[in-house]
């Protein structure tokens, strides 16, 4: 053993002047330092054995290996803070990187144990990424179990923030491919709902219980003149019930609080007429007609139309009726001065989710 370390010794003598390298167990190192261990049968092999064991009570921060990568290669060339690779023959279990971390034995108890923390800076890149952990098992030839990410977690009933996956910020997706993903959604929802996907990977909270189902009726809280100018709208402003606090009555439209299909139903008396004027009734969704039903009046009496109809509602998709009273038989136009009747049993506008 003497006469192998004289002549480690002896080659280091050597090869640090005709290199500027060192080389442990070579005579041709390969890099400032190059460790290669030779064979033994009777311990484990270790290439660098690093035991910091101060006992300094000085507020120091302590290292087993610090190591700092400030070079300035091209623009093109890859930097590596660490690059391990762990191969060769052999059937046991293999370990690209085997942490342990224990709290300290005494002392402070709330002493926080990270067994590999990862900080990435900010990448300014328009088409970069940046990835705080990234695992990629997609060899074709793997015959046996896969696990990207593995998790096994224990704890007390003194303790019940346990858990074995925990994210924060920004979406969440998850999927069997790029093109099979759904996200998450960005809420928690409210009691009682259900996520629902739009079946294009967008997933959203839907109301399961009926009674939160939006329900509204509303009325005129005074008669209405319509003109002749096309369509008018509806002054609705008098809500008899709004489960949900849906109807903005400033505006006089249902203003839907959630997605879903919705149930329209509406309807509306003038005053006595006696005319043939085109008298029409249309359910409006952000201000584009979606329905609408249109015929004359004849002769004398109470002009009376109706609509209902479905309709799918995103959240924040408005709903209004309008009415149009502007032409006669004989291509002239109406008269004006024509009186939507306010009564609440003439005059209406209902509003029901059913779905």
């Amino acid at each position: 053993m003497a006469k192998r370390i004289f002549f480690s010794f002896i080659s280091l003598i050597f090869v640090i002047p005709s290199f500027s390298q060192v080389g442990i167990g070579t005579v041709t190192p390969g890099a400032q330092l190059d460790v290669v261990t030779q064979a033994t049968t009777t311990s484990e092999r270790k290439g660098i054995r690093v035991d910091l064991n101060s006992t300094s009570t000085a507020q120091q921060n302590t290292f087993s290996l610090h190591l700092t990568n400030s070079s300035s290669p091209s623009l093109t060339a890859a930097k590596y803070g660490i690059f391990n690779n762990v191969s060769g023959l052999g059937t046991a279990t293999r370990y690209g990187v085997y942490s342990e971390v224990f709290k300290p034995n005494s002392g402070a108890t709330t002493t926080d144990i990270f067994g590999v923390y990862s900080y990435v800076g900010q990448s300014t890149g328009v088409n970069s990424n940046s990835y705080g952990f990234y695992a990629d098992l997609t060899n074709a030839n793997n015959t046996a179990n896969i696990f990207g990410v593995y998790s096994t977690v224990n704890g007390t009933v003194a303790n019940q923030d346990i858990y074995s996956g925990y994210f924060l910020g920004g979406k969440f997706a998850i999927g069997q491919t790029g093109a099979n993903v759904y996200v998450l959604p960005a809420s928690r929802g409210t009691n009682g709902q259900i996520m629902q996907t739009d079946g294009s990977g967008n997933v959203s909270w839907v109301d399961t219980d009926s009674n939160n189902f939006s329900l509204v009726r509303v009325n005129l809280s005074a008669n209405q003149i319509l003109n002749t100018s096309g369509w008018q709208k509806i002054t609705f402003d008098t809500a008899l019930f709004d489960t949900n606090g849906e109807f903005n009555s400033t505006d006089n439209r249902f203003v839907a609080g959630s997605d879903g299909y919705y149930k329209i139903n509406a309807g509306y008396h003038t005053a006595y007429q006696n005319n043939n004027e085109f008298y029409s009734i249309g359910v409006w969704v952000n201000n584009v007609l979606y329905q609408e039903s249109s015929f004359n009046h004849y002769a004398t009496g109470d002009v009376v139309r109706s609509i209902n109809c479905i309709v799918s509602l995103n959240a924040n998709d408005y709903v209004e009726i309008f009415v149009q009273n502007f032409q006669t038989n004989d291509g002239s136009n109406g008269a004006n001065g024509v009186v939507i009747d306010s009564f609440t049993g003439k005059t209406f506008f209902e509003i029901q989710r059913i779905r």
